[in-house]
């Protein structure tokens, strides 16, 4: 890792990593119901509801592919399908709307794909 100069007292240097993991959606089809409290989210917004959520915390969420430069952030209970990646943030303290930064600043979209680990 290249090595950042004046960083602010306080601060410290992570790999992003060490910061979140990023996890992809999944099929809704089992948990799909309309009368669900919990949203199912594609890349292109709520698509419906679910009896149970895929994810309980807060996120950073993240499209596949026409939404890859625009992450969203939500601090409800919700289940994504496979267009749509979520983050599984590793501390509270970090916060969300740098993540989102983060996101942008790096230009997914230019990339030809976005690999992740199951």
């Amino acid at each position: 890792m290249e090595e950042v100069r004046n960083i602010p007292e306080g601060w410290e240097e992570k790999k992003i990593g060490e910061l979140l993991k990023i996890k992809h959606g999944k099929s809704q089809k089992e948990v799909e119901d309309s009368k669900g409290k919990y949203p199912i989210l594609g890349s292109g917004g709520q698509i419906g509801w679910s009896k149970k959520p895929l994810y309980k915390k807060e996120s950073v969420l993240i499209g596949r592919k026409g939404t890859i430069n625009k992450p969203q952030y939500i601090n409800i209970p919700f289940w994504t399908i496979d267009t749509l990646f979520y983050s599984d943030i590793k501390k509270s303290m970090y916060h969300y709307g740098y993540i989102i930064n983060f996101v942008q600043l790096i230009g997914l979209s230019t990339m030809k794909r976005l690999v992740y680990q199951v």
